[in-house]
């Protein structure tokens, strides 16, 4: 994690310390759901509960890259 900060987290590949195999920061498993990214869209007060597949898809197809939805939890 801190040399992911000091790349201003450009680089999100580690080594993990239990069988030092490398994968990606976001691919970990985390407590809650995690990403990290270079923005945030955040959706206040929609009044519809939860998006839908296709939503997320549209959205994702819309800004032409991946997302991952993390809900935050109050």
């Amino acid at each position: 994690m801190h040399r992911a900060v000091k790349q201003s987290f450009g680089d999100l590949v580690v080594e993990t310390p239990c069988c030092g195999l490398q994968t990606s920061l976001n691919d970990l498993h985390y407590i809650w759901p995690a990403a990290f990214g270079r923005f945030v869209l955040e959706a206040m007060n929609p009044n519809i509960g939860d998006t839908t597949a296709e939503q997320e898809r549209a959205l994702s197809d819309a800004l032409g890259l991946p997302l991952r939805k993390v809900l935050v939890h109050l």
